[in-house]
């Protein structure tokens, strides 16, 4: 499988940490230049937003033009499904034998993300995936996106419909709602978070009173420009799923890495 790094130039030694990672693991992997938004000019940030968009610090602007950039070449190069590493991610040493479990079980016809990070909540539906005994699992919420499954599908219908920027590119329950992808997790998590992550190089300091208030009025005007059939989908998900499943708080739940 493809894997690409999503790295900035300038962060050097998360570079070497992560590609020395895959190397001892034997993956094949790919550097993508990470998108600085962080040195856009205004009209630049302008030119790659929507007009209303939660994405507000340019870190997350180049954050999410990353992600896209990568989408683009799975498209563009049809492969049928790629693993997103960003540079700040531990790698389990049973990374590769969890890839092909997950690949084997690939639907094209199904635009599918697969999440290899911790999550925040899972839905109590797991399917055995036969290596170490992890499972996976469907997502009810999660905010990771430093190690990921993409297939084709789930890329061409986030490269269709995140561009302009409006979102950041871990919002995947959102993503759900819109019906753009599906979201599953594997438990016990194979990719977790180095020590890099301490440090953030996409966040600035920014997170006055003002900048919260700004951010979450965009929030509640996406929330409330979303079109009924996402808003009514989003309410019966909440308010039938804990009927039917259990909704696992992960913290809670045993073993918490591969």
């Amino acid at each position: 499988m493809k894997i690409y790094i999503i790295n900035l130039k300038r962060s050097v030694e998360r570079r070497l940490a992560i590609t020395t990672q895959c190397d001892a693991l034997g993956l094949d992997y790919e550097v993508i230049e990470a998108v600085d938004g962080r040195i856009f000019s205004p009209e630049e940030l302008k030119l790659h937003t929507a007009e209303i968009n939660y994405a507000y610090r340019p870190g997350e602007i180049g954050c999410a033009l990353s992600h896209l950039r990568i989408y683009e070449k799975i498209v563009t190069d049809n492969l049928s499904a790629a693993l997103v590493l960003e540079d700040d991610a531990l790698l389990s040493t049973n990374l590769s034998s969890i890839i092909e479990a997950v690949i084997s079980l690939n639907n094209a016809s199904c635009p599918m993300v697969t999440l290899l990070t911790p999550v925040n909540r899972l839905i109590d539906k797991p399917m055995a995936l036969g290596v170490y005994g992890a499972k996976i699992y469907p997502v009810y919420h999660a905010t990771t996106s430093h190690g990921y499954i993409i297939n084709n599908f789930a890329a061409k219908n986030l490269l269709e419909n995140l561009y302009p920027v409006w979102i950041t590119a871990d919002k995947w329950a959102v993503f759900e709602d819109y019906s753009f992808i599906k979201v599953q997790a594997v438990f016990p998590p194979p990719v977790t978070l180095a020590e890099e992550a301490l440090v953030s190089t996409i966040v600035e300091d920014v997170d006055t009173q003002i900048f919260k208030n700004e951010r979450q009025q965009a929030w509640q005007k996406i929330m409330r420009r979303r079109p009924f059939k996402v808003k009514l989908k989003s309410r019966l998900k909440r308010i039938f799923l804990p009927i039917f499943y259990k909704i696992i708080t992960v913290k809670n739940l045993k073993g918490n890495r591969l």
